[in-house]
């Protein structure tokens, strides 16, 4: 009896670090997945503006199209493992700035660029979508938009004038979304992608304290 319940005791032990080296091996691949999207998405350039000239073909921005359902996919199952593991959003791997500078740049493709040289609206609904996605995940860790909204992005000179023409996204969703990004993004240690000032100033957003919106 005392050898079975050895053997039992065994078996528990050996269970145990085999499940935690699984799960250890689990969240050191979510880890590299984030760094390189984040590697991803940021080579296209550090602001949105910067990503938007980067993506223009010389005619037109369907070279995009693959990259935004890849994006969406990464995007969707990583906001996925964040609802399962909060924790893992102590390690950001420069995925706040990423989504920051990706959303932005996604607006001046929706809503500035002329409409026949945009990427393809159902992928660009759906990656927004995405990202709406691994927002929601922030409510887990104690984060709501700031009270501050980050400064109107810069434009390309390309599409200021059709800019002029149809005006600029200013939906309360828009704003909404923008100010959790910050809050995420300061959550990172850091500021917004251009360091531009930001609109009423108010609480900083700091791990596990949560903002009041206004």
């Amino acid at each position: 009896m005392q050898l079975i319940d050895e053997f039992a005791i065994f078996t528990l032990i050996v269970a145990a670090i085999f499940f935690g080296v699984v799960r250890l091996l689990n969240i050191r691949a979510t880890l590299s997945q984030k760094a390189s999207l984040s590697d991803d998405i940021l080579q296209y350039g550090d602001d949105p503006s910067a990503f938007v000239n980067a993506a223009w073909s010389g005619s037109d921005y369907t070279g995009l199209d693959e990259k935004l359902d890849s994006w969406a996919i990464q995007i969707r199952a990583l906001a996925q493992l964040h609802n399962a593991s909060p924790f893992l959003h102590d390690h950001p791997k420069d995925l706040p700035i990423a989504l920051a500078v990706l959303d932005d740049a996604l607006s001046i493709l929706m809503r500035c660029a002329p409409s026949e040289d945009r990427p393809d609206g159902t992928r660009m609904r759906n990656l927004r979508g995405a990202i709406n996605d691994m927002l929601d995940t922030l409510k887990s860790i104690g984060l709501a938009p700031t009270t501050e909204v980050p400064a109107r992005p810069v434009f390309p000179p390309r599409i200021r004038a059709h800019l002029d023409r149809v005006g600029f996204e200013s939906e309360g969703e828009f704003i909404l979304r923008r100010s959790l990004l910050l809050a995420w993004v300061r959550y990172d240690g850091r500021g917004w992608y251009d360091d531009q000032a930001t609109f009423r100033v108010g609480e900083t957003i700091g791990k596990k304290t949560q903002a009041t919106q206004t």
